[in-house]
């Protein structure tokens, strides 16, 4: 029955439905009683990829994120991955391993926002500014080139934050949902590359919606329908809920979307001769 009331609920929001609440929106995450206090998670290593669980203190709060970085000395750009809604970093967790595999440094935070696609946009792009202000052991982060990825809901608020961060040079959307025309509203402002990769429309990304965003993006921007895809497809790793709810995820659809979104970020983001090396 948990199952059916939260894809009911899932269902209802994306397909525009607004909250009259004026309750203002709280971190899902509480702050820990002193940051410095707080023990440093052990590093993972594996590879030539370290990755571990931090603590953001942000303007807006204390957020979780996970942290991806590559075996290199010089500066690569940052990537920023957000979850899509009722889910958290540790559905997209495996999107940061990939991408510091790809020579990115890579960031996947837990959304706080719940339905408030704003809350989160701000909370991207403030720890954007805090990575760069204080990268985590000395990472060396490129601060002109940045790149957003966002799953479903998280697609709208990467959006949302890419507008108003100038470093952030493209950004995907992994089969993005629209919501009150928020997404709309800023895609005109987007002065990066926009790429938009979108599964079949269903009740899930609320009959692939998304349109309405890619009517208003400006030209340049680039479309991919995955054949056959589902809403979940793109999530890394999923879960039996979702599964349960949506339907049975596909390895070969979602290494599309792997494919798809390296190699956007890698011509865009790396430099032509690390590209070309490869």
């Amino acid at each position: 029955m948990k199952l059916i009331c939260n894809g009911l609920l899932l269902a209802v929001l994306l397909t525009g439905c607004t909250s009259t609440s004026n309750t203002t929106p709280v971190l899902t995450t509480p702050p820990p009683a002193s940051f410095a206090s707080t023990p440093a998670p052990k590093a993972e290593v594996t590879g030539k990829v370290t990755g571990r669980t931090l603590h953001a203190t942000l303007p807006s709060g204390t957020i979780l994120y996970d942290f991806y970085t590559p075996a290199t000395n010089r500066p690569v750009p940052l990537v920023i991955v957000a979850h899509g809604f009722q889910r958290t970093r540790a559905h997209m967790t495996l999107w940061g391993k990939k991408l510091a595999e790809e020579g990115f440094v890579a960031a996947v935070p837990d959304l706080p926002g719940w339905a408030d696609h704003s809350l989160n946009a701000q909370v991207i792009n403030e720890l954007a500014a805090s990575l760069l202000a204080s990268p985590p052991d000395g990472t060396k982060i490129e601060p002109a080139r940045m790149g957003y990825i966002g799953l479903s809901a998280g697609g709208l608020a990467t959006l949302m934050a890419a507008v108003k961060n100038p470093a952030v040079i493209i950004w995907v959307g992994l089969d993005p949902v629209e919501f009150a025309g928020q997404g709309a509203a800023v895609a005109p402002s987007f002065k990066g590359e926009a790429l938009v990769l979108r599964a079949d429309p269903s009740p899930w990304n609320a009959y692939g919606n998304a349109i309405a965003i890619e009517e208003k993006l400006p030209p340049g921007w680039h479309k991919e329908m995955i054949p056959h895809a589902i809403h979940i497809d793109p999530e890394w790793p999923t879960d039996l809920t979702g599964q349960l709810l949506i339907g049975q995820q596909s390895d070969e659809r979602r290494n599309q979307f792997v494919r798809l979104t390296v190699d956007a970020l890698k011509k865009k983001l790396l430099p032509p001769k690390a590209v070309a090396a490869e």
